[in-house]
């Protein structure tokens, strides 16, 4: 990624994504969708399918708020829009530990049957599939890493140039290891960090990620999502 340029970042406040972390603890709970808006999609019977499966990444925040939905793989189109149209217009109840509400990376599961909608939830770095969950077919697209691509999507649209600043204005240097996926549409979707860095720095790193934008996917020729993993490097030299 080139260097980004500085820019002063003033009035500017997002809700940051902390690092998320599996917690294991008994007082830790997970995020829990208090209204249930999944529904199995009746379009389904016009492709003579009465069950699928679809896994979901989103981010659930410390007041509730589900943002940044992206289906990573799915048995049928059919099932992504149902998963995705659902989770969007349900309500959400934050993760909390010790007490406290907290910011997560929130994995479900879902299987689609005609008697209703079976989920199955996680956070952060559950790897799939859950043990206990029935595969039915292959899926029509998968979560890939960029080493799986027919080749490594292309940047065709380059943020805006950020660059932190400090509490007192002062600019920053600095750089964070950075996690997010690349949509089927080559839309940056879900930028989280790796690793602890100074809240300028993480704001910075992801707008800038929210600003770019790939061409497609594609493993196999069929467009897929990707998981990417990047350095984000604030210089302030605009070099």
């Amino acid at each position: 990624m080139r260097t980004l340029l500085p820019v002063l970042l003033l009035g500017i406040s997002i809700a940051l994504p902390a690092p998320a972390t599996i917690q294991r603890a008994e007082d830790f709970q997970a995020p829990q969708i208090v209204v249930n808006r999944l529904q199995f999609p009746l379009s389904s019977a016009l492709e003579g399918l009465s069950e699928g499966f679809a896994e979901v990444h989103f981010i659930v925040d410390s007041d509730g708020t589900a943002s940044e939905f992206i289906v990573v793989e799915a048995t049928h189109e059919v099932f992504a829009r149902a998963a995705l149209r659902g989770l969007q217009e349900s309500q959400f109840q934050s993760a909390s530990f010790e007490g406290e509400s907290e910011t997560v990376r929130t994995i479900m599961h879902l299987h689609f049957r005609e008697t209703g909608v079976v989920n199955y939830s996680a956070y952060d770095r559950v790897q799939h599939p859950l043990p206990y969950m029935t595969r039915f077919s292959r899926p029509a697209f998968s979560l890939s890493t960029v080493e799986e691509l027919d080749s490594a999507p292309r940047l065709i649209q380059q943020p805006e140039n950020y660059f932190p600043v400090d509490e007192e204005e002062r600019l920053l240097t600095g750089s964070v290891h950075m996690e997010y996926y690349i949509d089927r549409d080559g839309q940056t979707r879900l930028a989280i960090p790796l690793e602890p860095a100074h809240p300028a720095i993480v704001e910075a790193a992801i707008l800038s990620i929210a600003g770019m934008r790939y061409e497609i996917p594609r493993k196999g020729a069929k467009p897929v999502p990707v998981r990417v993993r990047q350095t984000i490097v604030f210089t302030g030299t605009g070099s």
